[in-house]
């Protein structure tokens, strides 16, 4: 939980790995070794790290799902799905171009399959229960 959180922070926050790294006195190497969960900072240096990042040791080590004590700052899905296409080199014009996934198998067309229906069920359900929150 940690490596993932601290990584999308630190983009979220605009720091490269040694950016964050001269801010808590650490280096580049260190930051990616905490990202890459080679290693995991002190006590001390993970504070360091929160007050940086502008968020909390417990969201960092996945106790909250709220970044920050004051939670002015909420989950932006459409953010996060555009951050994720950038981070992956996923194009959404080129994404449904079928003629990129022609060497796919059976098995792996079944996985795509498995996979768009994980994500729009997921979806589905996350819209009725925020439409049923709004009706109570």
């Amino acid at each position: 939980m940690f490596p993932k959180r601290l990584k999308y922070l630190r983009k979220l926050r605009g720091y490269s790995q040694e950016g964050l790294g001269n801010k808590i006195n650490a280096t580049k190497s260190t930051i990616s070794n905490y990202e890459n969960d080679y290693s995991t900072p002190s006590n001390d240096v993970l504070k360091d790290i929160a007050d940086v990042l502008h968020t909390t040791t417990d969201y960092l080590l996945g106790r909250t799902e709220k970044i920050n004590e004051s939670e002015n700052e909420e989950f932006d899905s459409l953010s996060e799905i555009n951050r994720l296409i950038k981070e992956f080199g996923i194009d959404q014009s080129g994404f449904f171009d079928v003629e990129k996934w022609k060497n796919m198998g059976p098995e792996e067309i079944k996985e795509l399959e498995n996979y768009f229906e994980y994500i729009t069920e997921k979806a589905q359900k996350k819209n009725l229960d925020q439409d049923s929150f709004k009706k109570s």
